[in-house]
């Protein structure tokens, strides 16, 4: 039977692949062997599945066995160990064998203390995991299910064999015990095999399996000189420690080959289950922080945006802002059509504004986006669709008129007249105007149209029909109305202006009451601009402008002449504000009761610094001013800048007793170089003079011209004029070239 055979040897059963050999390694010797005849995988009964590499390797080195290793020795004279019942614990041989270990261990021994084989039990040691070896205890490792421990035996050449090479070389054997030996290991009734050497082999003796017991198991040695059982003489007794027979791993050079690879390969082995094991433990730690990293981002990246699976109206807007949310809404608004068919003869596609229907960009992006503040939203998105429905109204009246708007086009259409509340005749209180029945489209159509569009972001089409309609609007309806605005005209409005109280009639109160266009989403108010005229009314009666003095003042400053004392005036300082406290309180339903406050403006004071002399004339010109002066009393027209005279004086006749020359402060405003006079009599005759020159008009038709009619001018002489200021052409001419627009003319006594 080759070694192949004995390994793959299909009768093993379940049983461990040495088990059943056991019986016949304990009598067979093993000898070292340098070859194996295997193959890469030795498949095990049980298993379809060939071993690996290393397990190949560790099964050649625990059955490196040849055909010869089982058969019998020829030698009868070998020493064998053989087991007694006697309680000596000793190991017992030959004298002859005696003598031989005996000169084989002084030859061989280490040189340590170890315990003589009478000290130490067989069944103790064999608990304690340490193995007999001829007698003596020698370091054993503890079995495990998952160590293997490796001995290595060297028996020490037989005396009777000298001379021999074969025969005195030691056979050394490795014996490996894993989870494939059950006969070493995992049975607490199976011991250590104890190797013996003779003739240069060796020798599996179980001392506990197979040998009779009686009591404690005992080793003993058996020759032919011994009977078998019976005790040695003391003096040949294995009473001295023998050297070990298995050298302690990484010790000895003579370790056999197959071993050193065995230990290099478990040691290499060892990284590399390591290194599988952290690169398994490295993956997962690099996807979970993958996986971490990939969900933050995903929260960060949708915080300000639409989840997955987000639809507004039909439209994904997954992953879109708010500003780009708002502007989608926007567009929708402005680009939405309504087209209506049926009764009504039109082609024309109306924008949901026309029917009172508003889309809220703002509030639809926020609703959009609510969703974002629930964490559990964020898991659920992916997985599934949200539907948002825009955030919109539509304005009952303004459908309502858009449906009557478009039942014109219809025929026998008739426009229903909305009841409504008007100010009655009186003017004080209002009143409800019943309203009138009519034919056409339902404003309810006009509703769902809009609707349609919106909900869907889609242009939508509505069929309608013509008939019988009724207004929106019921008396009942504007009940509310008529008494809100009844109640808003009583209510009491007082105003202390000056040091007097003013309220408001309440005709006037009425007036102030506005009706809402639409009464179902409105209620009456305040007309702001009616209360403000009337605020105004009543602050303009208490205000009082201020008049500036006026006085003349020399070069130096020295007051010359008043001509008036100034006077402060008074203005209202909270007028504005108390209009809108009187809007704001009637339309909080509240009386309103306050007082229009005033403050004193103070009136300032011109002063005019004259030439010096000036004021002894009869106008105070400041320096360098130039001004006219006319002279009643001595009949007489001087030119003047300043104090000083430029010209003249010009004799001049003024007007008539009936018909005086205007006296005061005047500036010239006009001036012709020729033209008609014409103008009525005293005695109501009507007269008309052309060509007079060089007039110069200081007062309404007050001028100072030339009369070429006359030939005396002065105090002698005669008659007198319509009013003017009659003069010589030259003087007439000097004044007219003298004299521009805005020059000052006093005309006096």
């Amino acid at each position: 039977m080759s070694n192949k055979d004995f390994i793959q040897d299909p009768d093993r059963g379940a049983t461990d692949p040495f088990e059943q050999y056991k019986d016949q390694m304990q009598d067979f010797p093993i000898r070292e062997t340098s070859s194996f005849e295997s193959t890469d995988s030795f498949p095990f009964p049980d298993s379809d599945a060939p071993l690996s590499t290393a397990e190949t390797q560790h099964t050649k080195d625990i059955f490196e066995l040849d055909e010869s290793l089982f058969t019998p020795p020829s030698d009868t004279d070998a020493p064998i160990f053989s087991f007694d019942t006697d309680d000596t614990d000793k190991v017992t041989a030959s004298d002859e064998e005696t003598g031989v270990l005996n000169e084989a261990n002084s030859a061989s021994s280490p040189t340590e203390d170890v315990a003589p084989s009478d000290s130490l039990p067989s069944g103790e040691l064999a608990d304690k995991g340490e193995t007999f070896n001829n007698g003596v205890a020698t370091d054993t490792v503890a079995l495990d299910d998952n160590v293997s421990v490796d001995d290595s035996f060297e028996a020490a050449s037989s005396p009777h064999a000298e001379g021999s090479a074969e025969e005195s070389a030691l056979t050394t054997q490795e014996v490996a015990l894993d989870t494939h030996a059950p006969m070493l290991a995992g049975d607490e009734s199976a011991t250590q095999v104890s190797p013996v050497a003779n003739d240069g082999q060796l020798f599996f003796a179980s001392p506990l399996t197979d040998a009779p017991t009686d009591g404690d198991n005992h080793l003993s040695h058996s020759s032919d000189t011994l009977a078998e059982g019976s005790l040695p003489a003391e003096d040949t007794a294995l009473t001295q420690p023998l050297p070990p027979a298995i050298p302690p791993v990484g010790t000895s050079d003579d370790t056999p080959d197959d071993m050193v690879d065995t230990q290099q390969s478990d040691e290499q082995e060892k990284p590399r289950r390591f290194g599988k094991k952290f690169a398994a433990l490295l993956t997962g730690a690099v996807a979970l922080v993958a996986l971490i990293a990939g969900a933050i981002g995903y929260y960060v990246y949708y915080q300000d945006r639409a989840l997955p699976g987000t639809q507004l109206a039909g439209v994904d807007v997954s992953g879109q802002k708010q500003n780009d949310i708002e502007k989608l809404v926007a567009s929708k608004q402005k680009d939405l059509r309504v087209t209506f068919a049926g009764d009504i003869d039109t082609k024309q596609a109306f924008p949901l504004d026309k029917m009172g229907a508003t889309i809220d960009a703002k509030k639809t992006a926020e609703k959009v986006l609510a969703p974002n503040r629930s964490l559990g939203n964020y898991i659920k998105a992916p997985f599934s669709t949200r539907t948002i429905e825009p955030d919109y109204s539509i304005k009952p009246s303004q459908a309502a008129a858009f449906a009557v708007e478009l039942s014109s086009s219809a025929p026998g259409a008739k426009d229903p007249v909305e009841p409504r509340v008007q100010l009655s005749d009186d003017k004080e209180t209002f009143t409800i105007v019943e309203g009138e029945d009519g034919v056409g489209v339902s404003s309810k159509d006009v509703e769902e149209a809009a609707k349609q569009a919106i909900t869907t972001f889609k242009n939508s089409s509505k069929k309608v029909t013509v008939a019988p309609t009724q207004p929106f609007l019921s008396v009942d309806d504007l009940k509310p109305i008529e008494e809100q605005a009844n109640a808003l005209s009583s209510l009491k409005v007082a105003l202390t202006v000056g040091d007097k109280k003013v309220e408001p009639q309440r005709s006037t109160k009425a007036a102030w009451v506005v009706i809402p266009e639409d009464t179902t989403a409105d209620k009456p108010s305040i007309s702001d601009e009616h209360v403000r005229k009337w605020v105004d009314e009543q602050a303009a009666s208490i205000s009082v402008e201020p008049k500036a003095g006026k006085q003349y003042v020399s070069s130096s400053g020295k007051v010359l002449k008043t001509e008036s004392e100034p006077v402060d005036g008074k203005k209202v300082t909270n007028q504005e504000e108390i209009a809108k406290e009187i809007k704001s309180a009637m339309e909080e339903n509240k009386t309103f009761e306050d007082a229009l406050t005033t403050e004193v403006v103070k009136a300032e004071v011109d002063k005019k610094v004259i030439a010096d002399g000036a004021e002894k004339l009869a106008y105070m010109a400041a320096p360098g001013e130039k001004w006219v002066d006319i002279n009643l009393s001595n009949r007489t027209v001087t030119p003047y800048v300043g104090a000083t005279a430029q010209s003249g004086p010009f004799l001049m006749v003024p007007g008539l007793p009936a018909t005086p020359t205007v006296t005061g402060s005047f500036k010239v405003w006009h001036k012709t170089r020729s033209q008609t006079m014409e103008g009525f009599n005293t005695d109501g005759s009507r007269y008309k003079v052309p060509g007079v020159q060089w007039n110069t008009f200081f007062h309404s038709g007050y001028a100072m011209h030339a009369a070429h009619w006359r030939s005396t001018f002065g105090p002698g002489a005669g008659g007198g004029s319509h009013g003017c200021v009659n003069m010589d052409f030259s003087g007439a001419k000097y004044i007219y070239e003298f004299a521009p627009i805005g020059t000052p003319v006093v005309s006096h006594y």
